[in-house]
């Protein structure tokens, strides 16, 4: 579960930390300069006031979130003595100085600059000079989100830790990586340091010790909450199949730690003995794609291994069982369960077929982010819940048409391959993105005549509700600035239709704290007339988050 106080933070964070970024690239800039070292020289203090700027900041955010997410766990417990964490302002998580830091963004660029063969003139060495540049640019992002990430983190853990009794666990942000997603599963003590890696974007959830085993997170929900293309690229296709066929997901991630693949090792398995394991000596020949993960005495896998055969044998990997068992799908599993990657707690997980030919975006799963996900009742996909009370005029309910007077109208289009025909292109951009959370929709037809009080919904959910849902799209004048304005119109238009609708706002800098608010603004305007709003914005990582307000929610 994410607490009030932890979204609060979440999204402070977030919006200290992408202005941050705008300034630093704007900083950057797109053009390359002749001496790039003698631009650093010169740049790089004022890079490093604003980096350091935005690390104070940070800092206070974390001492305020600590008390706040334990109040709210209702386990209000004060720290002992003073904390002071202004000694991580001005330096990176290694201790090193910010300015240090960003000089090593220089031979990024020198590298990409010697990688690339261009023309030996004057257009080819500015060709090459500006991709360096911009190479430059994206290590610096990296390394920036690291260092403020690694601020976040210390500063908290700084008012955990002076906290007796309290302890947290690993919160997921945005798209999580095989490895974070199986801490996230686990409990740990104050004094126990944050694993992370460049760009992680997770988070503790502080909490008593005696309370930690409720506030810890499922890694198996996680994986259940991702579309099957996010599956296979996040864990890996085998990796991920094997999981979707009952694979205990910590066996699969952690099995990758010793594993010696690729081609350069020279150890990948032949067809011979693919076929030796399957009609040889039994699928527990030796091969080579393995991994020695899991098979120390105490191992899950040597003990699931030992009690079938006395062999000394290596523990393949799930890349090597699907080679070898082929389309054998019964062998698949049981060697699965044979070299340990079965777990007690193994469940398989229902696929959702997306529309034919592909429309779907590659998807079947569910990509929540947070606690409002939708599932089989339609409910629209919100990560970030919006508060407020609904106000303004009801509109005439004879103008608002139903899912029944739709389809008596022949309006809405069947549910085949010809689903989404009717949506314009911004709009089955939308309708992709709620497949890949588990919300099909299908098109509707326009009313080619007749008054123009019978306008017709964009689409309609094929949940237990099955009701009209309103697609709009945020078009900035600039190209990029949220409007709030405009905003708050594309919400009047959608009242004015059906009583749900989705905003896409991807193409704009909308952050989770200037959407909730202009959102916040509309429903008191316009929300009697609608029960559900989500609004799609990029999160900090670039990956979608929902915004969104559903009547009754708290």
């Amino acid at each position: 579960m994410a607490f009030d106080a932890q979204l609060r933070y979440t999204a402070a964070r977030h919006d200290i930390v992408d202005a941050l970024l705008r300034h630093l690239l704007v900083e950057w800039g797109r053009r390359a300069p002749a001496d790039p070292q003698a631009w650093m020289d010169k740049h790089a203090p004022t890079m490093a006031g604003r980096i350091a700027e935005a690390q104070a900041q940070l800092i206070g955010i974390s001492e305020e979130f600590v008390p706040a997410v334990l109040a709210e766990q209702r386990t209000p417990i004060a720290a002992v003595g003073e904390i002071d964490a202004s000694s991580l302002v001005g330096v990176d998580g290694q201790g090193l100085p910010i300015d240090s830091l960003l000089a090593t963004t220089l031979p990024t660029v020198e590298r990409k600059v010697q990688s690339l063969v261009m023309p030996d003139d004057a257009a080819g060495q500015a060709a090459s000079q500006s991709a360096g540049w911009a190479a430059g640019a994206l290590d610096l992002v990296t390394k920036v989100r690291t260092l403020t990430s690694d601020t976040s983190r210390v500063a908290t853990g700084l008012h955990t830790i002076a906290r007796p009794g309290v302890g947290y666990t690993r919160r997921l942000v945005g798209a999580s990586c095989p490895r974070c997603v199986v801490l996230a599963g686990r409990v740990y003590k104050s004094s126990h340091a944050f694993d992370r890696h460049p760009r992680c974007d997770c988070e503790h959830v502080p909490a008593a010790m005696r309370n930690l085993d409720a506030r810890t997170i499922d890694p198996r929900a996680h994986f259940d909450s991702l579309s099957e293309a996010e599956q296979d690229r996040i864990f890996t296709k085998a990796g991920a199949r094997a999981i979707r066929e009952g694979a205990d997901i910590s066996q699969v991630v952690n099995a990758r730690r010793g594993a010696g693949l690729g081609p350069a090792s020279g150890q990948r398995l032949t067809d011979a003995e693919a076929a030796e394991i399957r009609n040889g000596t039994g699928k527990y020949a030796t091969a080579r794609d393995t991994t020695t993960e899991g098979m120390t005495k105490r191992g899950l896998a040597h003990k699931s291994m030992r009690a079938k055969t006395s062999k000394k044998l290596p523990r393949l990997m799930p890349e090597t069982i699907y080679r070898v068992a082929g389309d054998d799908d019964g062998l698949a599993r049981e060697m699965l369960q044979f070299y340990g990657y079965m777990g007690k707690s193994s469940k398989k997980v229902k696929k959702v077929k997306g529309p034919a030919g592909g429309a779907g975006g590659g998807g079947g799963g569910n990509r929540n982010r947070g606690s409002g996900g939708a599932g089989d009742n339609d409910d629209l996909p919100i990560d970030t819940h919006v508060t407020a009370q609904p106000g303004g005029t009801p509109v005439d309910p004879s103008k608002v048409l139903t899912r029944h007077q739709l389809e008596e109208f022949g309006k809405v289009v069947a549910d085949d391959e010809h689903r989404w025909d009717e949506f314009l292109v911004h709009e089955k951009a939308i309708a992709e993105w709620l497949l890949t959370r588990k919300v099909p929709v299908l098109s509707v037809r326009t009313f080619k005549e007749g008054p123009r009080t019978r306008q017709a919904p964009d689409a309609v959910t094929q949940g237990v509700r099955s009701s009209p849902v309103e697609f709009k799209k945020l078009n900035p004048d600039d190209g990029i600035t949220f409007n709030y304005l405009s905003f708050k119109a594309n919400v009047r238009l959608i009242a004015q239709k059906c009583r749900r609708g989705v905003i896409d706002a991807r193409g704009t800098d909308g952050t989770i704290s200037s959407v909730s608010a202009a959102l916040k603004d509309a429903i008191q305007e316009h929300g009697v007339n609608l029960d559900e709003v989500t609004v799609i914005i990029n999160g900090a990582d670039g990956l979608p988050v929902a915004v969104g307000w559903r009547r009754g929610q708290r």
